[in-house]
């Protein structure tokens, strides 16, 4: 399947800090400089199989010093019970205003691959059916493999 992303160059994630399922909050500063950031930009409620392919990813993610966040565009009291929300290895983040879709100056659904110090290096389109795995872990090898001063080609 071919896969529609669009590399970014010179594009920064919006500092955000967001409300988390859990009652915390989520900061991406939290976590700047030491670990990549996937997010999952949801209008909404998230389809489950994106969740359960998203966690699936998980311990990959933690191999290439990743973090996962999935940001719903609603309100914890708008969303629709679901296990797969409940799950704690997942960062489930409320964003009702979508700030960080706007932030990020796309549109939702999206998957948007971050390196550790905020440039958001990649927006991918998210299909209904099916879920890129497989393009998430190929950008997280080119990221933690390429030079960091160079940083990444033009031609990519």
């Amino acid at each position: 399947m071919q896969w529609l992303h669009e590399v970014l160059h010179e594009k920064m994630l919006p500092p955000f800090k967001l409300p988390a399922y859990d009652g915390t909050f989520f900061s991406w500063w939290n976590i700047k400089g030491r670990k990549n950031l996937v997010i999952l930009l949801c209008n909404g409620d998230c389809p489950d199989h994106w969740l359960f392919q998203a966690r699936q990813l998980l311990p990959q993610l933690k191999e290439w010093e990743t973090e996962l966040a999935v940001v719903l565009r609603t309100s914890k009291n708008e969303i629709t019970p679901n296990p797969l929300l409940a799950e704690s290895s997942l960062h489930i983040l409320f964003d009702p205003n979508g700030f960080v879709a706007d932030g990020c100056e796309l549109t939702v659904p999206k998957i948007v691959i971050a390196d550790r110090f905020g440039a958001m290096r990649v927006a991918m389109d998210v299909e209904a059916k099916s879920f890129p795995n497989e393009q998430i872990l190929d950008w997280l090898q080119l990221i933690e493999t390429e030079c960091p001063e160079c940083g990444i080609s033009t031609w990519v």
